[in-house]
């Protein structure tokens, strides 16, 4: 299989650009959080974080000998302590500051009669790691864009006792993600459940004001945005064969997102948003939830219940207004159920992997009726699905990941009737 980050490079180009300007870390699930547009600045990343009431030290605090900053690009575990280098040199979370400057951004912000964007709160609060002067450490810069601390938690309490490569463990041997976090300030990413929650909240909702502004409106599946991101980072952690994690990061991701996106929609209703930004928030809630059905049992989630919920939601209009809340708030709180510890618990496989990857590429009509929302999701989810079933199974096939690159990440996309049949064709040639 050739290497994710060189494929897949045609339609989705557009998705990672459209993405990577769309950084927010909440650490909350939707449910708790305030909501309609007013919420931004309360729901912000940097407001999650400065809840804890610790300081941050920007990128420079990880510097230094035996650090994080050696030279070279080897992911680890290969060989570590280059993460900060390859962040730095290759992570779009790093240019999300300098995002601000290019004349999309502009226009934006003219859309918005805002006069300066890199000073805004309301852009800054996505773009950066917008934090008081108070909890600012002596090296922290906001012109970094989203930084380490914008993932891992603000330093101030584990900076020094991260340095012995035992202290993670003996923490997670005393405490769960939540107390780790509130207790240290450090955001454990290594639960695939509450980073999924980190991921989709970065990539996912939005609020519809920017998009009618201009803003591109995100879609992301975290399974498939982890094979192409340069990784800093390890999966050794995790039991079993290597290869099928990417089935197990799927399946969480999933569920996460389709709790987001259905939140998102529900929340465009109640708002009262305009009948196009609810239109989108249908599409891509429902994108998700089509795809993530056939997969939702496996992880202990109702999975007819999402059916029955999303079939009523497929046969709504915008219009439908408190119909279509409530449906999406019905799924809201399906996949609110997630047994994070029971998810960290399960180990995937070949014969699951296979199974979710056909159904997933069984579906029909996603681009006619989710648009490109149901095209990216399908597609990502193939993508995904099969490079963790090749992996796994150690049966790679560079010709069977040229015809998904071909034929579902085309440089042109195709007319949505044309997406079917590419489709149809790659399942095909699926293992069974």
């Amino acid at each position: 299989m050739t290497d994710p980050s060189r494929s897949h490079s045609g339609s989705l180009s557009a998705i990672l650009l459209s993405t990577a300007v769309v950084l927010t870390i909440v650490f909350s699930s939707v449910t708790q959080r305030v909501t309609g547009a007013e919420a931004a600045m309360k729901n912000s990343p940097a407001m999650q974080l400065v809840s804890l009431g610790m300081k941050f030290n920007g990128s420079a605090s990880c510097k230094g000998n035996g650090c994080h900053n050696k030279a070279g690009d080897d992911t680890p575990p290969k060989e570590g302590l280059h993460e900060l280098t390859i962040w730095k040199s290759k992570d779009r979370h790093a240019k999300a500051f300098d995002t601000l400057s290019n004349d999309d951004s502009k226009k934006i912000g003219t859309a918005l009669k805002i006069a300066d964007v890199k000073a805004s709160d309301k852009c800054l609060s996505c773009h950066a790691l917008n934090v008081p002067k108070n909890l600012q450490g002596a090296s922290f810069n906001i012109k970094e864009g989203n930084t380490c601390e914008s993932c891992h938690g603000p330093s101030e309490k584990w900076l020094k006792d991260h340095a012995d490569p035992k202290w993670q463990d003996a923490q997670r041997a005393k405490m769960n993600h939540e107390q780790l976090l509130k207790t240290t300030g450090l955001y454990d990413t290594r639960p695939v459940v509450v980073r999924a929650e980190l991921c989709a909240s970065c990539h996912l909702a939005i609020d519809p004001e920017l998009v009618t502004a201009g803003h591109p409106q995100p879609s992301f599946e975290m399974a498939y945005f982890s094979d192409i991101e340069p990784k800093h980072w390890s999966e050794t952690h995790f039991k079993g064969p290597d290869g099928f994690i990417n089935t197990k990061i799927w399946i969480a991701g999933q569920a996460v997102c389709v709790r987001e996106a259905m939140q998102q929609l529900s929340d465009r209703v109640k708002a009262k948003a305009p009948t196009d930004a609810i239109a989108t928030a249908w599409q891509e809630a429902l994108a998700h939830a089509m795809v993530f059905q056939p997969a939702a049992d496996v992880i202990g989630l109702d999975a007819a219940g999402i059916k029955t919920h999303a079939d009523a939601l497929a046969g709504m209009k915008p219009e439908d207004g408190d119909k279509l809340a409530a449906e999406a708030d019905a799924i809201v709180k399906i996949c609110a159920g997630v047994d994070k510890d029971k998810v960290e618990k399960w180990t995937a496989d070949a014969a699951t992997t296979g199974k979710l990857l056909n159904a997933v590429a069984s579906l029909t009509g996603m681009a006619t009726k989710f648009g490109q929302f149901g095209s990216d999701q399908q597609s990502m989810g193939i993508s995904s699905l099969y490079n963790a079933w090749a992996s796994g199974s150690n049966k790679k096939d560079d010709a069977m990941d040229k015809l998904i690159n071909d034929k579902l990440f085309p440089e042109n996309p195709p007319k949505p009737e044309d997406f079917d049949k590419n489709v149809a064709e790659v399942k095909a040639k699926l293992p069974k």
